[in-house]
């Protein structure tokens, strides 16, 4: 009998390509080691919260280790999910309206509710599902806030509403390759 790897194995090894290919889209290609998975993916964050504590940087999924990573991760709080190969935004869409809150859905409101409590402006979800390329959603006010050219526009991009909030969804791979760390830079300055 073959073996299987663990849900929290498939989703250590995203944590740890994903931040990878940040830390090289973030530094322009001269490091690979801006940025790496939080402490028990943001469990020591929310564990402490539950002291009444809170524990910077560590919410989410994903951590700056070095100051030049520092300036993402001021406005953007990033949640990683890979398989979960049944959720996806049309779930969320044609539920019925009692219908059980969705697995895509959940992913939504962990991200929004991680940005909130790490007192970031924004969000990611960054979604993988097997053998399917990763998308990148986030909140519209974080595309309009970012993107004031509207590029993402000329992408291939998929836009749905859901729980009073529009969500805005790329692939990873287009967003990494039509935008620039300086984006976040003049984005940090102009907020």
């Amino acid at each position: 009998m073959g073996k299987k790897r663990s849900k929290s194995g498939k989703g250590s090894n995203f944590e740890r390509e994903f931040s990878k290919l940040l830390s090289l889209w973030f530094s322009e290609g001269e490091s690979d080691s801006l940025f790496w998975r939080s402490s028990q993916s943001g469990g020591r964050a929310t564990n402490r919260e539950k002291s009444g504590l809170k524990t910077k940087g560590q919410y989410g999924d994903i951590s700056a280790i070095v100051p030049e990573g520092q300036p993402l991760v001021d406005l953007v709080s990033i949640e990683l999910k890979n398989g979960y190969n049944s959720a996806f935004p049309v779930t969320v869409i044609d539920k019925g309206e009692k219908g059980a809150t969705q697995i895509f859905e959940g992913f939504l409101e962990q991200a929004k509710g991680d940005s909130e409590r790490a007192e970031v402006p924004y969000w990611w979800l960054v979604h993988k599902r097997d053998r399917r390329e990763p998308m990148l959603y986030a909140p519209l006010l974080f595309w309009t806030d970012f993107d004031q050219r509207g590029t993402y526009r000329r992408l291939p991009y998929l836009s749905f509403r859901v729980n009073k909030m529009t969500v805005i969804g790329v692939k990873l791979s287009c967003f990494f390759g039509q935008y620039t760390p300086q984006d976040i830079h003049n984005m940090k300055g102009a907020t």
